[in-house]
C-alpha cells in the first residue's frame, strides 16, 4: 500500500468517523457507570488503533461507482494520452526531463504527516526512560502502616499481583505505572499522609488493576498516528477521565468515606507532577475535570460497579463491526488508473 495524499486523507476521514462516533455512544449513555463508559472509550481507541493495520490486511472494498471515485492517477488523462501523436510524444519528452517542478501536496504529503508523528513518538518515549530511571532512583518505602494499607487494599480488590511501593523526592502527587511489574511511587508528602494511605493505594492499586497505563499509551499512540483529528485528542482526554472516576468508584467501592475522599482530590490536584511526565502518565486535565470528579463522588445515586459481560460484548462490537468495513472500504481508483494507463502504453497487437 503506496501512502499518497489521497489514501491519508481517506484515513483521516476514517478516524473522523470512528471518534465522531465513540464520542457520540459515549454521550448517549451518560448514565452509565465510569467503568462502562470507560470500556466504551477505549474500545474506540482500539479500533484506531486497528484501523491501518485493517487496512493493510483486508481486501479491498470499493462499493462506489467508478465516477464518483477519487482519482489517483496522473496528470493528463488516460483519453488524452491516447490521442497524441506518437511524434509529440517524443518532441515531449525532452522538454519534460529538462524542467524541474516544486514538489507538489501529493509528493509531500508522506513528509508532512511523518514529522508530527515522529514527533509525538519520541515525546512519549523520552517520557517513559524519564519514568523508569525515576523508579530507579526511587527509595523503597518500608513504613509499615503504608505496607498495611497496601495489603489491605490488595486484599479488597482480589488483586494477587506483586506491586512495588516506592517513594521519590522528584513527584508531588502519587502515581502508578506498569503492567508486567506494577509499580506505585508515594511523594514525600505523601507519605507523610498516613492517615489517607487507604484511599491514596486503593485509588493508586485499581489503576494498576485495570491496566490503566497500557490504555495511557494506546491513547497517546492513537494521538500521534491522528494527529491532525481533533475527535481523536478529545477522545483521549475523556477516555483519560473516565480512567480517573472508575479508579475513584473503585475506591468507594472498598468503603471509603466519600467526603474525605473528595477532600483527598482537592489536595492532589495542588500538586499535580511536572507536565514532562505527562507524555507516558497522563493528558493535562480539561476544564472542569476535578469539579466533574468531585460531584461524582459525593453523589450516592450513581451506579459504580464494574462493566458487565454485555457491555463488553458491545465494545467488542464496536471494535470489529465498525474497523473491519471502514477499513476495507476504499474511495479511490489508484488500481483502475493504473491498469488503464497500463494498457495505453502497453504495444498495440500486430
Amino acid at each position: 500500500m503506496t501512502i499518497t495524499a489521497a489514501s491519508l486523507l481517506e484515513l483521516g476521514l476514517k478516524s473522523l468517523l470512528i471518534a465522531g462516533l465513540t464520542l457520540a455512544i459515549l454521550r448517549l449513555v451518560r448514565s452509565r457507570s465510569a467503568a462502562e463508559r470507560s470500556l466504551v472509550a477505549h474500545a474506540g481507541l482500539v479500533a484506531l488503533l486497528a484501523l491501518p493495520v485493517a487496512a493493510l490486511l483486508l481486501p479491498q472494498w470499493t462499493p462506489l461507482p467508478a465516477a464518483w471515485s477519487v482519482r489517483q492517477a496522473a496528470a493528463l488523462p488516460v483519453t488524452e494520452v491516447a490521442a497524441m501523436p506518437a511524434a509529440a510524444l517524443r518532441d515531449a519528452a525532452p522538454v519534460a526531463a529538462a524542467t524541474w517542478n516544486w514538489p507538489s501536496l501529493s509528493d509531500m504529503a508522506l513528509g508532512i504527516y511523518a514529522l508530527p508523528l515522529l514527533l509525538l513518538f519520541a515525546l512519549m518515549a523520552l517520557a517513559v526512560v524519564r519514568l523508569f530511571a525515576m523508579r530507579a532512583r526511587a527509595d523503597v518505602l518500608v513504613e509499615a502502616s503504608w505496607l498495611s494499607a497496601l495489603a489491605e487494599a490488595q486484599r479488597r480488590m482480589g488483586f494477587k499481583h506483586g506491586t512495588a511501593l516506592l517513594v521519590s523526592e522528584e513527584l508531588r502527587s502519587p502515581i502508578s505505572w506498569g503492567v508486567l511489574r506494577p509499580t506505585i511511587v508515594l511523594s514525600p508528602k505523601a507519605v507523610g499522609a498516613v492517615g489517607e494511605a487507604e484511599a491514596i493505594i486503593a485509588h493508586e492499586l485499581a489503576h494498576v488493576a485495570r491496566l490503566d497505563w497500557a490504555k495511557l499509551l494506546a491513547a497517546r499512540l492513537a494521538c500521534a498516528l491522528f494527529w491532525f483529528n481533533p475527535l481523536v485528542w478529545m477522545l483521549a482526554r475523556e477516555s483519560h477521565q473516565l480512567r480517573e472516576e472508575a479508579a475513584d468508584d473503585a475506591v468507594l467501592m472498598a468503603d471509603i468515606d466519600g467526603p474525605d475522599y473528595a477532600t483527598l482530590l482537592v489536595g492532589a490536584a495542588r500538586h499535580d507532577n511536572q507536565g514532562a511526565l505527562l507524555a507516558a502518565h497522563g493528558v493535562a486535565p480539561g476544564k472542569g475535570s476535578l469539579k466533574r470528579r468531585i460531584t461524582r463522588v459525593l453523589d450516592a445515586s450513581l451506579k459504580r460497579g464494574p462493566a458487565s459481560a454485555s457491555w463488553m460484548l458491545m465494545s467488542l462490537v464496536l471494535l470489529a463491526g465498525i474497523t473491519a468495513p471502514l477499513a476495507a472500504f476504499s474511495a479511490t481508483t489508484g488500481q483502475r488508473a493504473a491498469a488503464a494507463a497500463h494498457a495505453v502504453a502497453a504495444p498495440a497487437p500486430t
